[in-house]
């Protein structure tokens, strides 16, 4: 696929297209209404980025570890000790994500209580927002000019996404609340020990840190934890140079998302991971594999695809070209946020269509 169809989904090109759309109308109408919808997407970048750094600085207050925080063409990592600012090209993430947690939640209290005030950040930082507006706005006369139209909308706006985050629908933060709240202590710390693993680099993980994570995955309800403790092992193995036991764990990882009938994507991914470890020990391409790679589109993400790609249009490598491809999708890998899914395609691609 051509990469200006990534260029077309990219945060920046879609909120260029949006205000040339608007100038548009308006020098075609004369219409004040699409300066206003200009107005609101402007108040609605601004107001998310706050709700993301309300979440930032209740993690901070509590301790927790920063991963990285992302809000539309914004994405701050930590690596190393060090923040590092970069431009985001994930539109998803530019709606506004912020990853944080606990070094150690085994050795942690209150772990369920701070967990809910972490997630409540966000929302308490519009509402703090739209506090100060309404008192700005009802104290002071700003009755003139354009900013007494702005800042009615600025509150709405804080309001809307407040309310709206704190929703108990499947993604939110009221979501992930009241599924701490339905957890008990223990549970919720289990939970955050697996963030924890999944952060710290391989080399640290010890023989009891390994046995635990086998022992969660077994009694593990959620799809997202058993893709999580899946991937992270796969990488422990890997790293350790033990492919075969890596392989194993994919297999029990797969099969148990299989019992649950329920994410199609996740299950699509491990089956991804699958395929290459299998090229990676084999150096060759099964029908089945070959099958399974075609189903990864660009919806995938860029790395993905480009991976894909690269091992369809050319699995014996005959020209080099699928080494280069490989590299190109190996330098898009930062896109995934996620240190073990980098971590395998690192060990994995270059060796692929070399030999072994």
């Amino acid at each position: 696929m051509p990469d200006y169809k990534y260029v077309v989904l990219h945060p920046l090109f879609c909120l260029f297209c949006l205000f040339f759309l608007l100038g548009i109308l308006f020098v075609m109408t004369a219409d004040t209404l699409y300066i206003l919808i200009g107005q609101l997407a402007a108040i609605l970048v601004i107001a998310i980025g706050f709700h993301e750094l309300g979440h930032w600085l209740l993690g901070t207050l509590l301790n927790m570890k920063f991963k990285f925080l992302a809000f539309f063409c914004i994405l701050l990592t930590k690596e190393e000790g060090k923040i590092r600012c970069e431009l985001n090209n994930s539109l998803p993430l530019s709606f506004g994500v912020t990853k944080m947690y606990f070094d150690d939640s085994l050795s942690e209290s209150n772990i369920r209580q701070r967990k809910i005030w972490y997630y409540a950040g966000g929302p308490l930082a519009n509402f703090f927002l739209l506090t100060v507006a309404s008192l700005v706005h009802f104290m002071l006369d700003w009755d003139k000019g354009s900013f007494s139209d702005v800042l009615p909308y600025f509150i709405v706006l804080n309001l809307v996404i407040m309310v709206a985050t704190m929703v108990p629908i499947e993604g939110t933060d009221g979501w992930s609340i009241m599924e701490i709240i339905k957890r008990t202590e223990e549970q919720v710390k289990g939970d955050s020990q697996l963030e924890s693993f999944y952060f710290r680099p391989v080399q640290q993980l010890t023989t009891h840190d390994i046995s635990w994570l086998k022992a969660k995955m077994n009694e593990a309800a959620k799809s997202d934890d058993v893709f999580s403790i899946t991937l992270l092992l796969l990488h422990h193995y890997l790293a350790a140079h033990r492919p075969e036991e890596g392989n194993e764990i994919l297999q029990a990882g797969l099969d148990k998302i299989e019992l649950a009938q329920e994410q199609t994507v996740l299950r699509q991914i491990l089956i991804f991971y699958k395929t290459l470890v299998a090229f990676y020990m084999n150096d060759t391409l099964s029908n089945d594999g070959y099958q399974e790679l075609q189903k990864i589109t660009f919806w995938y993400g860029e790395a993905f695809y480009t991976i894909a790609q690269a091992i369809i249009q050319e699995p014996n490598n005959k020209s080099g070209r699928m080494v280069a491809e490989l590299e190109k999708g190996l330098s898009k890998t930062g896109e995934l946020m996620d240190p073990n899914q980098q971590g395998i395609l690192r060990m994995v691609l270059p060796s692929i269509g070399k030999g072994g």
